[in-house]
């Protein structure tokens, strides 16, 4: 019997794109994405899960599975990424205007579990953790 992970363990955010070189700077179609990550050796469901800034929310639809250890990133598309979920085109986040873009100096970044327990988090530069929900 394989051990089961809660899911609190095993999914991360795992990398972010800030300000990519050659991005036309309008929000939300910066180039800017998240990796997610998945830690364990079983698969995941992330689906009803939200990201989020403080600016904005985007839930992941119902039913996304990431498998064990493996990455799923979430971004417009731009700059050569072909995203997991593409925020400008899934109808899944509060603010298609603040979507995907990010405070380059101060920001903050969070993933909730669908019964909004924080599951992951990262701040850099004077952002704020945890960061209210503002949409």
């Amino acid at each position: 019997m394989q051990p089961q992970f809660a899911l609190s363990q095993c999914v991360v955010i795992n990398e972010i794109l800030v300000n990519p070189i050659g991005s036309d700077g309008v929000p939300p179609n910066s180039g800017e994405w998240i990796e997610l990550y998945n830690t364990c050796p079983s698969a995941a469901d992330i689906g009803c899960m939200i990201l989020g800034d403080g600016d904005f929310t985007l839930t992941i639809p119902s039913g996304t599975v990431l498998p064990a250890f493996e990455v799923y990133t979430i971004g417009s598309g731009l700059n050569g990424l072909v995203p997991d979920l593409n925020w400008n085109t899934c109808n899944c986040s509060s603010s298609l205007v603040q979507t995907g873009s990010f405070t380059d100096g101060a920001e903050q970044i969070f993933l909730l579990d669908n019964t909004g327990n924080l599951q992951s988090g990262v701040y850099w530069g004077g952002g704020s953790f945890p960061a209210l929900i503002t949409s």
